[in-house]
């Protein structure tokens, strides 16, 4: 296939030209196996170079598709943990028994904390406090060591897992590369981190230098403030802080593919928690890359939910102008 305006066509009739001009008709493309080897060989590489291309323009004009959600489970949470960094892992000191776990990323000065929760129970396991000076942010793993961002400074503090899960030291704090952290995952080799702009930053955790930035965007416009971050199947799903949207990114074009949209959520919360006055924003994301489940929370929420995406029903029907004005900050 070949591109031409805003339709894909054919690649041998696209070729054309070139075929002539190299002797080959489009006679001689039938049968393959008749064309000279390298004939043979350079069709197949036009027509795979045509398609790729294709599929690539078409990728980058496509409006993003709109999801809900259905919730599959529900955990407890603790309900004053001002979460801002939400991490999947297993507890597997016990190597007959692994327990899964989250490590999790508070915020508020004062209160800032890194902690391990069961994600069955909401226990929290271990609590290591922040300096009261400071306000966590993102949190994301690369190996065994844990990255926690902090806002307004760019710092991350760092710490080792232990003991298969058991626990986690703090072993040294680092100048980032940003002067305002926000959100922050990882790719499993390169941090991935967020300043409250539409820019994402790729950033390698032995030198903390920047190697890629990708300026996120629905169509022609920029998304930003994009906060709590996760990787999914080689996709940024990043939460859009102040909204119940949840942006999915391609990570080579920075295009938002899909908006995904948990309204309801909160309201549910509050409607079931009527004392608890300071339920926050959504806030959340964590990924178990092993049974593909996917976890929601927010700030002071009582509940981490599991959800599975899904097309909104006729109660979610919004157009997409409608999405963008919900979901995109001005």
């Amino acid at each position: 296939l070949a591109h031409t305006g805003h339709t894909c066509v054919d690649s041998s009739i696209a070729l054309q030209p070139s075929l002539a001009a190299a002797g080959m008709g489009l006679k001689s493309l039938a049968p393959l196996h008749a064309l000279a080897p390298l004939h043979a060989l350079l069709l197949l590489w036009a027509l795979a170079v045509g398609a790729q291309q294709c599929n690539a323009m078409e990728e980058a004009q496509a409006d993003p598709k709109i999801l809900g959600f259905t919730v599959t489970a529900e955990y407890p949470h603790d309900p004053h943990a001002f979460t801002q960094g939400l991490v999947f892992d297993r507890d597997c000191s016990n190597v007959a028994n692994c327990v899964d776990i989250f490590w999790e990323s508070t915020g508020m000065y004062g209160e800032s904390t890194l902690r391990k929760t069961v994600v069955s129970t909401g226990e929290v396991k271990a609590v290591i406090p922040l300096p009261k000076t400071v306000f966590a942010e993102g949190l994301a793993r690369v190996g065994d060591t844990l990255y926690q961002l902090l806002w307004q400074t760019g710092m991350i503090y760092k710490y080792q897992i232990m003991g298969n899960g058991s626990s986690a030291k703090q072993t040294g704090e680092v100048q980032g590369p940003l002067k305002d952290g926000w959100g922050l995952t990882s790719n499993d080799s390169h941090l991935i981190a967020t300043d409250s702009s539409e820019v994402v930053y790729v950033i390698d955790p032995a030198t903390m230098q920047i190697v890629r930035k990708i300026s996120v965007h629905d169509g022609d416009r920029p998304v930003k403030w994009l906060n709590e971050l996760e990787m999914i199947n080689g996709e940024l799903w990043a939460n859009v802080w102040q909204t119940e949207c949840i942006a999915r990114i391609n990570m080579n074009t920075g295009k938002v593919t899909h908006w995904m949209l948990l309204k309801g959520l909160r309201e549910g919360l509050q409607a079931r928690h009527p004392l608890q006055r300071d339920l926050d924003v959504l806030n959340g994301i964590a990924y178990d890359h092993v049974s593909k489940r996917v976890f929601i929370t927010g700030k002071n929420w009582p509940r981490i939910f599991e959800i599975v995406p899904k097309v909104p029903g006729p109660l979610l029907s919004m157009t997409l102008s409608q999405v963008r004005a919900a979901c995109i900050p001005a």
